[in-house]
């Protein structure tokens, strides 16, 4: 054999790659065909065929392709050469050195991961020592206990050229840390320094555990607040997810794969027991992660920020997945309260309130219909021709046929609910708002009273044993329609029978009461898809969360009007500066 090229070849020709894939896959036989559960993404059904004679496999279900080679790099996240040599051992042969490598070698890639792992053991001390106080203050502040430090092997960079000096010290070159992304060389005078100063820091790992860069949080004040490892040569942010080494390790069986935005978020959830938390690197999730992560979950859960930048970042990431979209494989949005990441919710609210949060979750569909719905009044024929073609043009992007067929029908079917079903007769369709967007302008879909109100009519028409414990509430809620009110009084004429009346029978009653068109407008399928808590399979803990979560909104907003109210009054008595600001502050 003349260089590796051929001896990879001939290698290959004697491995019979359904051995080699039994070891992490159970193969079944039917016929000629081999076929297993794909490793790469969960599933029921067997969509993972073995071709022995063309030494390739394919997975139907999500797609995954390759040879033996990319196999092994896949599930045991070997480099394309270590899988070489572990399969020439497997078949007792050594791998020749020849002049001709067909790689590139090794080019101080060993001295590179040596580098940011002594640097890793050096932050790792300073954080236990007097300089890093400040530091751990930080971190105790945010929740984060000290086992939890460990696991995640966060450290702490003091100011200087601390690192740099005492990995020179340890025979580290210096182009060694430069090409780690530990220090930056000046143009003017050549001149180096340390990257990271005054940070608290977070390892990144690979898929096998290796530190690979970092990113690190100021604590002073100071931009950036994150700073992240440039590119290297064995760090690309685009093909890396924070914590996913911590997740392949830790995932149980029955738990999601959550997507948070950043470093604590990841961290805090892994400390509550949510073992699938990841986050992208400071950049916008890319097509490698999203498909990195189907291989493990077919609906991973995405929980971001509860403010502006998160409801962008989410909708970007459902536009990045629109063209990898397959039969079985989706993204699942739990958009947090406003003001709250996944964090600070779980410091206020407890594991509980984020469950409940991740019960709510919207399915893709779900998540740009109501961002679309929230950008854009819908009054006229023209305006909703505009949402009309926005709608519809995500679904353009969907490459596989049979799903895009039925995104198409969802929609069709819920544009026309939404065009003509919902509307009063004689009056125009208002311009709903989602609440998930809630943007400076119109009033957003939750927040607004008509909306509200039909939520908590919807969850006791369809959860009627709550009508006696919701009573109170229920009489005092102030209602927009007549028709409305004449509905609450039916349904509380019937407060001594709903111990044993289930949702069916209270319709069916309704019904013959004149109620059908208002119960259908009021169940409408809009609706539902706002507040899905409301369904009638429901669990009821999860309905009474969101009854008092509207319940809740709907007093705030009773309360900010009385002191809008109180405060034009006292403006209009002393028209100062500071009452004016009063009035606009609360406008806003």
């Amino acid at each position: 054999m003349q260089n590796l090229t051929e001896f990879i070849n001939y290698l290959k020709a004697r491995i019979v790659l359904s051995e080699i894939i039994s070891t992490h896959v159970k193969i079944m036989r039917r016929g000629r065909l081999k076929l297993g559960l794909c490793p790469f993404h969960s599933e029921k059904t067997p969509s993972f065929h073995i071709r022995d004679e063309q030494g390739t496999y394919h997975c139907f279900g999500c797609g995954a392709h390759g040879d033996v080679f990319s196999f092994l790099q896949a599930v045991e996240g070997v480099s394309f050469m270590e899988a070489v040599e572990k399969l020439a051992s497997l078949n007792g042969m050594t791998v020749p050195a020849f002049k001709d490598k067909m790689i590139e070698p090794n080019s101080g890639q060993d001295q590179i991961y040596q580098a940011l792992e002594a640097a890793t053991i050096l932050f790792e001390k300073q954080l236990k020592l007097s300089k890093g106080f400040k530091a751990i203050q930080y971190l105790e502040s945010r929740g984060i206990l000290p086992e939890t430090i460990s696991q995640f092997r966060l450290g702490y960079a003091v100011s200087g050229n601390f690192l740099k000096e005492n990995l020179s010290r340890d025979g580290f070159p210096e182009e060694i840390l430069q090409r780690a992304g530990l220090i930056i060389k000046r143009e003017e005078d050549g001149s180096t320094y340390d990257r990271f100063r005054d940070r608290i820091m977070f390892p990144i790992f690979d898929r096998k555990g290796r530190v690979i860069a970092f990113g690190g949080r100021i604590l002073e004040s100071g931009e950036p607040k994150y700073l992240n490892s440039p590119e290297t040569s064995v760090f690309h942010k685009g093909q890396v997810l924070y914590a996913y080494s911590f997740m392949q390790r830790d995932l149980k069986k029955e738990q999601p794969i959550l997507v948070a935005e950043g470093y604590l978020d990841v961290i805090s959830l892994h400390q509550a027991g949510f073992k699938g938390a990841v986050a992208p690197l400071g950049t916008a999730l890319t097509e490698e992660q999203i498909l990195l992560l189907w291989r493990l979950r077919p609906e991973p859960v995405f929980c971001f920020d509860g403010d502006t930048a998160g409801q962008k970042a989410a909708i970007r990431a459902a536009e990045r997945a629109m063209p990898l979209l397959k039969t079985g494989l989706s993204l699942r949005f739990a958009l947090l309260p406003k003001g709250e990441d996944p964090d600070s919710l779980l410091r206020s609210g407890g594991k509980e309130r984020f469950e409940n949060c991740l019960k709510r979750a919207l399915p893709l569909s779900d998540l740009l219909w109501q961002f679309e719905l929230a950008q854009k009044s819908i009054k006229t024929p023209e305006q909703r021709a505009i949402f009309e073609k926005a709608v519809m043009s995500y679904v353009s992007n969907i490459q596989d046929s049979t799903l895009r067929s039925q995104y198409q029908q969802v929609y069709r079917s819920q544009l026309k609910d939404l065009f003509y079903k919902n509307a009063y007769k004689g009056r125009q369709l208002t311009s709903l708002k989602s609440s998930l967007f809630s943007s400076p302008g119109p009033q957003s879909f939750l927040d607004s009273e008509v909306i509200s109100q039909k939520i908590l009519i919807a969850v006791l028409l369809n959860h009627p044993e709550l009508i006696l414990e919701y009573a109170e509430d229920f009489v005092e809620l102030e209602l927009s329609h007549p028709a409305w009110v004449r509905l609450r009084e039916a349904m509380l004429s019937k407060i001594n029978d709903t111990k044993g009346l289930d949702a069916s029978v209270l319709h069916h009653h309704l019904y013959n009461e004149g109620f059908r068109e208002v119960i259908q407008e009021i169940l409408s399928s809009q609706v539902k898809s706002l507040a899905p808590f409301i369904r009638i399979e429901s669990d009821i803990n999860e309905v009474k969360e969101g009854w008092k979560e509207i319940w809740g909104r709907i007093q705030e907003k009773k309360k900010l009007t009385q002191a809008l109210l109180e405060v034009k009054r006292r403006f209009s008595e002393d028209m100062s500066y500071e009452a004016w600001a009063e009035v606009q502050n609360l406008q806003q």
